[in-house]
């Protein structure tokens, strides 16, 4: 499969040649595929944690370096299990938001 970089400005069309299109189509599933393997795996990168939280990449980081988020090393990588983002969330549901709406009075 050939990839092809474009860099292209926001208020500028991208143009694509039909020829390109089995690529592309091609590309997505791939990418598809490995989504599907992400979430199989017991731990995942600190990318791949952030989007499952629905998060950015910085937030992620700063979230595991003040140890709300647990994570593990393996080697010299650093891995987040899928346990403890559900950890996580789970200590943010006990701890309730302050958007909550109070009942009683």
């Amino acid at each position: 499969m050939r990839t092809t970089r474009v860099d292209a400005k926001q208020d500028q069309p991208i143009t694509i040649r039909i020829t390109d299109l089995p690529d592309l189509v091609s590309a997505v599933d791939h990418q598809e595929e490995r989504m599907q393997v992400t979430d199989d795996r017991m731990v995942l990168t600190m990318e791949e944690a952030a989007h499952r939280l629905g998060i950015g990449r910085t937030t992620m980081y700063a979230l595991v370096m003040n140890g709300e988020i647990r994570s593990v090393t393996i080697g010299r990588l650093r891995r987040v299990p899928v346990r403890c983002l559900t950890e996580y969330v789970d200590h943010l549901l006990d701890a309730g938001s302050p958007d909550e709406p109070v009942s009683g009075a």
